[in-house]
């Protein structure tokens, strides 16, 4: 179950990508910005703004006012779109795989992560982190790099995202000593998850895992927009981060690693 598909992607991994989007998550983060991956089934979204009122909907919107987000599709269909965008790759683009929650359908993206590898492709994932440890185990070697979650801290991790981080963190520290490559990636979400526990957080396990790489992510209102069109209770809204404050967040992080 696939929503998007998004070609020459450029932030989501090396080089130049290919994004698959897989349609389903078991977590459900208070700024998702992908509202529309969460569910594991296929959704109507409807944009008034766009709507002329000639009630051809039942034939086909003909002005994409109304869409269906959600579609099966083979591994051989996705990887006919990653083919054709193969000579752009060179030698560090590729295929990434995020959502959604990607292991939630593991075995289609065990499967792609394969045909990838067959056909010379760099396979990247993101992930959340929540899913069995022996799946991880089992396509790490497939994989060229996972772009790992870190969301929240600890004590909070469960009223923001509703799950616990325990197996998260598990599954982090056994692909970090299987030798993959890791970039954790850290939501910044002022009136959410920003608080010194979670600085605190990034901080340990930026001395534990020293050769992990960390990237800070800014939050973006997205969200918000499309669980209107989506018909969904509404987000809560929380403050954009702006380079300032995530250059003194990255500095006071930095400082406290190199103090390892």
């Amino acid at each position: 179950m696939v929503f998007n598909i998004q070609r020459y992607c450029i932030d989501d991994g090396d080089g130049i990508r290919t994004c698959v989007f897989f349609k389903g998550c078991p977590l459900h983060c208070k700024w998702c910005h992908n509202i529309e991956s969460i569910s594991f089934s296929p959704q109507e979204e409807f944009d008034e703004r766009l709507c002329i009122h000639c009630g051809k909907c039942k034939e086909g919107c003909p002005t994409g006012a109304r869409a269906i987000i959600g579609r099966e599709m083979t591994t051989e269909q996705i990887m006919k779109i990653v083919l054709r965008d193969k000579p752009f790759y060179g030698k560090n683009g590729g295929l990434t795989v995020t959502g959604g929650e990607p292991m939630a359908q593991f075995a289609s993206v065990y499967q792609l992560a394969q045909r990838a590898k067959i056909e010379g492709i760099s396979f990247m994932m993101e992930t959340c982190g929540f899913a069995k440890t022996e799946d991880f185990i089992k396509i790490a070697p497939l994989c060229d790099c996972f772009l790992y979650d870190c969301k929240a801290s600890s004590d909070r991790h469960k009223e923001l995202t509703g799950v616990e981080d325990t197996l998260i963190l598990k599954n982090l520290d056994v692909l970090y000593h299987l030798g993959v490559r890791i970039v954790l990636r850290c939501p910044i979400v002022p009136g959410a998850n920003l608080d010194d526990d979670f600085i605190e957080k990034i901080v340990s396990l930026g001395k534990k895992y020293p050769k992990m790489q960390i990237q800070l992510m800014p939050y973006h209102r997205t969200g918000i927009e499309k669980a209107r069109r989506l018909g969904l209770p509404p987000q809560e809204e929380f403050s954009v981060p702006d380079e300032n404050l995530l250059s003194q967040i990255w500095e006071k992080i930095e400082a406290n690693i190199q103090k390892a």
